[in-house]
């Protein structure tokens, strides 16, 4: 967390019309030591930025800032997020909350955006699915905490914006209750998004009705903050495991915070893997017809398989 870095003016990679970032002969990363690293991922970090602004996806980048318009221009001691064209208007949205670290807006792990693809790495399958199903998204960027005075040497706080949690709730207070009519809303959170989440729902009033869904992938939650809302969302946690995908590790407690297999040991990849099922899981808590007990979630992935064989049959 702390400090975002600055733009990086060339950069022998880049990504290619699949994805991938590799060199101008097509070669994938090689790596040399942690300064070139560092400088390739702010490289990779403000591409995606640039990316997210461009079609398909035509996000806006919109100052965390205490206003009841877009401010555009982002003042240095704040941070900033992206919503899309519809934020306002749209009936559903979805929330996307990365993990701590080094990762930005856009990101759920640099290692795999670099060493594999966007597909694998980034947000933007997500995004580009919310969007595709009419949904309004908006995307945190919660590790972007610090900034530097010129000429000083220690980092100051930037404002509404000095840990992930505070940077999470004002952005829901600021954006998602004060500028979205969403009716529906669902969150997907990554590692310690998943506290960022908990501690927004210590925030929310118990009557608090529009969130209707969870998605967590091999995160971090505090499960007692539902005890705070008359009508919880739904809350699914995809963690890593070696057991198919869906499969439960354990029964739900009686506050349904389930926990389901990701599909995958590794828990960079929880995001990126359990992205069919969760948007099934958000459908259908949109259409208040959730999964009523942890053992559907395994039955529903198996029929969508089994769907899907005999029509290529």
């Amino acid at each position: 967390m702390g400090l975002t870095p600055d733009p990086v003016d060339e950069c022998e990679y880049d990504f290619n019309s699949e994805g991938k970032f590799l060199d101008e002969d097509e070669n994938g990363y090689k790596h040399v030591d942690q300064d070139n690293y560092e400088r390739i991922c702010a490289f990779m970090t403000h591409r995606i930025f640039e990316i997210m602004q461009e079609p398909p996806y035509n996000l806006k980048k919109v100052a965390l800032v205490a206003s009841n318009e877009y401010v555009e221009n982002i003042p240095k001691d704040h941070s900033f997020i992206f919503v899309s064209e519809n934020f306002r208007t749209a009936k559903e949205l979805v929330v996307l909350i990365h993990g701590t670290g080094a990762v930005r807006a856009g990101q759920w792990s640099r290692r795999l955006i670099i060493n594999e693809s966007l597909d694998v790495g980034s947000q933007l399958p997500y995004i580009k699915e919310i969007q595709n199903r009419g949904w309004a998204v908006l995307v945190m960027n919660t590790n972007d905490n610090k900034y530097k005075e010129e000429g000083e040497k220690i980092p100051l706080d930037k404002e509404l914006s000095a840990t992930a949690e505070e940077h999470g709730e004002n952005v829901w207070e600021e954006f998602v209750d004060k500028k979205s009519s969403a009716e529906r809303i669902a969150v997907v959170a990554h590692s310690y998004g998943g506290v960022v989440i908990s501690a927004i729902l210590g925030d929310l009033p118990e009557e608090y009705s529009r969130l209707k869904a969870i998605c967590l992938t091999d995160a971090i939650f505090r499960e007692s903050r539902l005890k705070n809302l008359e009508n919880p969302p739904k809350v699914c946690n995809w963690v890593a495991s070696a057991l198919p995908l869906g499969k439960p590790e354990e029964e739900g407690s009686e506050l349904h915070a389930w926990r389901v297999s990701a599909g995958t040991e590794e828990h960079e990849r929880s995001s990126a893997n359990a992205m069919p099922q969760i948007f099934d899981f958000i459908e259908k808590c949109f259409a208040d017809k959730p999964p009523e007990k942890v053992e559907d979630m395994f039955c529903d992935l198996e029929e969508v398989q089994s769907e899907l064989l005999e029509e290529e049959l």
